[in-house]
């Protein structure tokens, strides 16, 4: 008997241990009774529960139920003292509300609702598909209209919404919607349909909306459409608010569908004319052209040159004589200007321009009647360290001394220049000129090198010059009456005793101006370049 008790007493304790671990969660009673002020429910349990007869009102304020009805509760005492178990329907449908308000948040599923109130900085949202009234926040950034328009709001106010959870947070009891969430993915099914329905080269008509530094949107009815400033004029452009504004009703042709980012893309240049394409007797090589220029940059300056094209006049085609112009200075906008055409490059679509080829080339001129150790009066401009800059009368083309062609009167240069320049004109002779880089180099000297080096080299002759000054670097040589040369003695010294030097020429370096010798020195061949 004792055994028996003890079997019952040990199994009614571990049903009990059962039964309070279920404290807070949710059981499902039946109802068996319904009174004015309560409600009996039974749930198996020690005894039948009773819960107030509000707790089964729903959000509208009705009372929807029946005998043998089944609802879920959260079991929050299994016996109050009094032999009763307390459950409650209220907390197991807030609880409810939780847990789906969760599942539709995790899944993406959009939920409907009504505005309530409208408070400071957007709207409360009364949400219909739970049971439990729990306050909704739709901020005003979130609405999907203006939400200072009123009337708009009005409107919004009498019909159903529907809304996309942003944010859940059970602890703070906080809840955010987006209703422009729901509108981005309703516009985005029907962009979907509605570029699906569109072909590359449709001709659409479009409204401009915006002007960005890189293009122009179109609204193009429920989608936009991307106008690239590439795509907008065959000439160059320098923005798209040079050829578009705000408002502008324009016919596009549609270039690309980019249907994995619902993108389209427009050309309006697409619809006329590719003047590349185009036979034009204006655009030849060599033609003169008369054109206007569009734009200045460091580099030159592009010209309209009509038909929709354009050419660059570069820098260094500006001027024959000058070659450090800054275009900024000497270009104007929208200033008449003409030209060569000087290349044209089809594959790239670039025209290359000349103001320079327009006018008579002073080098070629220069060329024909000057040769080296012809005399040739210059204007002095100014004077550096390593030589003087000057200016060659009739031909407006400088030239260079250089400080070696000063030897003798390097450190009294400006004595040098005030008794010998008469009215502003030096008397200088033509040392060197680089056609092929536009330079010319003169000397104050009238003898040095212009004998023909080839036939030195071939004749394979020993020469005999007279030193005419050693000095620490350099020895100068003079060969003849026109004859002088200058060798560089930094590893190779004379006597300063002697008077004549002995050397054979056996190469020249026309690249670089240098001869390469062999001087004979006590019997010993000593290979050197001057």
């Amino acid at each position: 008997m004792i055994k028996k008790k003890s079997f019952k007493n040990l199994f009614e304790k571990n049903k009990s241990d059962i039964l309070n671990n279920r404290i807070n969660s949710i059981i499902v009673g039946k109802i068996i009774y319904i009174d004015k002020e309560f409600v009996i429910v039974y749930t198996d349990l020690k005894s039948e529960s009773y819960v107030s007869v509000k707790e089964f009102y729903n959000k509208s304020g009705e009372l929807n139920i029946n005998l043998d009805d089944k609802f879920t509760f959260i079991l929050e005492n299994l016996d109050n003292g009094r032999g009763e178990t307390i459950i409650s329907r209220e907390k197991a449908k807030i609880l409810e509300t939780w847990e789906k308000l969760k599942y539709f948040f995790k899944n993406n599923i959009t939920i409907k609702g009504f505005i309530k109130n409208r408070v400071k900085g957007g709207l409360i949202i009364d949400l219909n598909d739970v049971e439990v009234n729990i306050n909704s926040f739709l901020p005003g950034s979130l609405i999907g209209v203006n939400s200072s328009d009123k009337n708009l709001i009005d409107e919004l106010e009498k019909t159903e919404l529907e809304f996309k959870l942003i944010k859940i947070d059970k602890k703070n009891n906080n809840i955010i919607l987006s209703r422009k969430a729901v509108l981005d993915i309703n516009n985005r099914n029907e962009r979907i349909k509605i570029i699906n329905s569109l072909k590359v080269n449709n001709i659409l008509l479009g409204v401009v909306k915006n002007i960005t530094e890189y293009g122009a949107f179109l609204d193009l009815g429920k989608v936009d459409g991307l106008l690239h400033i590439t795509d907008i004029s065959w000439k160059r452009i320098k923005h798209p608010s040079d050829v578009l504004s705000i408002n502008d009703k324009i016919k596009v042709k549609i270039l690309k569908i980019d249907t994995d980012k619902l993108r389209i893309y427009l050309g309006l240049k697409q619809l006329y004319n590719n003047p590349w394409n185009k036979t034009n007797n204006k655009i030849y090589l060599g033609n003169k052209v008369l054109g206007i220029t569009t734009n200045v940059v460091k580099y030159g300056c592009f010209i309209d040159i009509g038909n929709g094209m354009e050419g660059l006049i570069h820098n260094s085609e500006i001027s024959w004589v000058n070659k450090n112009i800054n275009p900024k200075n000497y270009f104007n906008i929208n200033k008449k200007i003409i030209s060569k055409i000087i290349s044209i490059d089809n594959s790239f679509k670039r025209i290359s321009m000349s103001i320079k080829k327009c006018k008579i080339n002073p080098w070629k001129i220069f060329k024909k009647k000057y040769k080296i150790g012809d005399k040739i009066c210059v204007k002095i401009l100014f004077i550096t360290e390593y030589g003087i800059f000057v200016k060659i009368y009739n031909y407006n083309i400088d030239a260079f001394i250089h400080i070696n062609n000063l030897e003798n009167i390097k450190n009294n240069v400006n004595l040098f220049i005030k008794n010998n320049v008469i009215n502003n004109k030096l008397l200088t002779y033509v040392y060197k000129i680089n056609y092929k880089k536009e330079r010319i180099y003169l000397s104050i000297y009238k003898n040095f090198k212009i004998y023909d080096i080839k036939k030195i080299i071939e004749s394979n002759k020993i020469i005999y010059a007279k030193i005419i000054k050693n000095n620490k670097n350099y020895t100068f040589i003079a060969l003849n009456s026109k004859f002088l040369l200058k060798i560089n003695t930094l590893k190779f010294k004379f006597k300063t005793n002697n008077k004549f030097i002995k050397f054979k020429i056996i190469n020249y370096d026309k690249l670089n101006d240098k001869l390469y010798i062999l001087i004979f020195k006590n019997d010993k061949n000593k290979r050197k370049n001057i």
